[in-house]
């Protein structure tokens, strides 16, 4: 059961197509039973009695991003669930140990770039209803449901940051001391230097940050204390083009459109259609 467990959190949920990685969606009454109904059929699976008003409250703090006043960790949730399942079955959770279960649930959700805002009384209804044999709705029919709501908050949020993008792209072509190559990869020379050049073939050694329009840093060598190491031919276009423009020991910084990145591919902690910026220092080519 425990090894069970550990299989539940860390891999259903994270692939489930339906809970996709997206932007910040609200669910109305109808989505938020649906919620509540995919998540009790997979916790179905766990074979336990818990008190599900104290699951869907630990759910709901974590999800709802009121974590801060949790009453505990997702390490601390997480062992006093094991804990319970450790031993022999059948198993019951009392009023603690079920909340620790919908925290931890919920934290591996948003871990994995999901995030909702929902009724709460609704999911509540849903998760009962669908633990009792008594759903409203087919499990198949509220994953139907909630996948469509996500596509469509994510193509909105995809059109949005297209515009912003562009926006930003052209007004950062006006600055003095930024290029634009043909395919619209824009660039500034922090540091130049005479050093050997990689091609498209290099494996080159780089220390890096990126980050996006807002400021927000979703990579960086520095912060892991090490150079990353890659054929130039396994990175986004932005990376493989930019790169070669560089002289070992220069320094740049390179704004990379969304169709030279990752496009309009959803995910964490890149939104769809971002521009992606890099400051980046060439220290080896092979």
């Amino acid at each position: 059961m425990k090894k069970r467990f550990f299989l539940f959190f860390t891999a259903y949920f994270l692939t489930l197509e339906c809970f996709a990685a997206g932007p910040l969606t609200t669910f109305d009454n109808d989505a938020s039973y649906a919620f509540g109904v995919i998540i009790a059929g997979q916790i179905s699976d766990l074979e336990v009695t818990f008190d599900k008003r104290q699951f869907s409250e630990g759910f709901f703090a974590q999800m709802e991003d009121t974590g801060g006043k949790s009453r505990l960790s997702f390490e601390e949730a997480v062992a006093k669930v094991t804990g319970v399942l450790s031993g022999e079955g059948p198993h019951s959770f009392d009023a603690e140990t079920s909340y620790a279960m919908g925290f931890a649930v919920a934290y591996q959700l948003v871990s994995g770039g999901i995030k909702v805002k929902y009724n709460k009384a609704q999911f509540l209804k849903g998760l009962e209803a669908e633990l009792a044999g008594a759903s409203e709705i087919p499990i198949k029919d509220a994953e139907e449901k909630i996948e469509g709501i996500l596509e469509m908050a994510t193509e909105t949020q995809a059109k949005e940051n297209l515009a912003k993008s562009e926006k930003f792209l052209a007004d950062n072509a006006k600055k003095h001391n930024v290029k634009t190559t043909q395919s619209g990869l824009q660039y500034a020379v922090i540091k130049n230097s005479a050093g050997t050049k990689p091609d498209a073939e290099s494996l080159v050694t780089v220390n890096y940050e990126g980050r996006l329009i807002d400021g927000t840093v979703f990579d960086s060598s520095y912060e892991r204390g090490e150079p990353a190491q890659f054929p130039l031919g396994d990175v986004i276009a932005g990376w493989t083009e930019g790169i070669q423009l560089m002289s070992l020991g220069s320094k740049f910084t390179f704004y990379i459109p969304p169709n030279l990145g990752y496009g309009d591919m959803a995910g964490i902690p890149i939104p769809p259609n971002s521009v992606l910026i890099f400051d980046v220092e060439l220290l080896a080519v092979e």
